[in-house]
């Protein structure tokens, strides 16, 4: 069926891309470099054999998923995102196009399949779901809807541009917050850059006060914060679900073709007073690795 077809190719490129290497720059002829023995250029040649094979299925599967079958560009945005970064990375750091990289013919056609952007992909209501749960589009930083429509919060030019901690991807973010006495910053996204890491920030011009785009931390329309304000912290909507003692995850993490629910259930113990939950749900990462998917926000 077209569903299982799916699954499979969808299978298929989360483990090329498990196994895939970020371009790397053509050696420079070196008159005072060491000598590589026959053992290193074997070996050499093997991974680049075996880095061009990975490529090839890649660029084929992805073919297929978005040109051929226009499937949902949403079941693989975090492959497209991490080959994106890998290919910006690579042109800002050498001050070249993926093409002049080893491989640059593979690279450029991966490259040319990750920006098309035709409207044949994602069909409406998948490319309103990734508004809405995306921040960032392109260099572009928009908050969720429910941040947006806090009357402390407004969008006006110019943008301000941040720098990504860690890779320097960029990102225009035209949201200021109003605080409390007056004092106006720029609203920025508090996850950082993602395909950097948990680590990777966002860094503002120096001089520019941030405040993280939280929302039970932002000023509400009562003066108060929103986890502060009764009224305000009803209305935001929970994250993850505990009935009795059984954690479910959110609809938009359960939609994730890396989260799944299976066997076996493990028990969670609160380290403050010992409450106890059942998880059977698990999250892939690219590495092909298992893990069990916890509440964030604890107890």
């Amino acid at each position: 069926t077209s569903d299982a077809l799916a699954k499979m190719l969808r299978k298929l490129v989360y483990d090329a891309a498990a196994g895939l290497s970020p371009p790397k720059a053509k050696w420079a002829a070196d008159a005072n470099g060491d000598l590589m023995t026959i053992h290193d250029v074997e070996r050499l040649g093997k991974t680049a054999a075996l880095q061009k094979t990975v490529r090839k299925v890649l660029i084929k599967a992805l073919k297929i998923w978005r040109r051929e079958l226009q499937l949902d560009d949403a079941q693989i945005e975090p492959i497209m995102s991490t080959l994106k970064c890998h290919i910006e990375q690579f042109q800002r750091r050498h001050a070249s196009d993926v093409e002049n990289a080893c491989a640059g013919e593979q690279w450029s056609e991966l490259k040319q399949l990750l920006t098309d952007e035709s409207d044949e992909h994602v069909s409406g209501d998948s490319k309103q779901k990734i508004q809405i749960t995306s921040v960032i589009i392109g260099h572009v930083y928009t908050p969720h809807e429910q941040v947006k429509s806090l009357s402390a919060v407004s969008q006006r030019q110019p943008g301000v541009v941040l720098l990504c901690s860690k890779c320097k991807f960029h990102v225009t973010s035209t949201w200021f917050v109003q605080c409390r006495k007056g004092v106006e910053k720029l609203l920025v996204p508090h996850h950082g850059h993602i395909s950097c890491g948990k680590q990777a920030r966002f860094v503002p011009p120096p001089g520019t006060l941030i405040i993280d785009d939280i929302l039970a931390k932002l000023p509400c329309d009562h003066g108060k914060t929103v986890t502060h304000c009764p009224e305000c912290r009803s209305k935001i909507k929970a994250r993850n679900t505990i009935v009795g003692n059984v954690y479910t995850p959110n609809e938009r993490v359960r939609a994730l073709p890396s989260v799944s629910q299976k066997e076996p259930t493990v028990t969670l113990h609160c380290i403050a007073c010992g409450f106890s939950i059942k998880c059977s749900w698990y999250v892939r990462n690219l590495s092909g690795q298992e893990r069990l998917l916890c509440p964030q926000h604890g107890h």
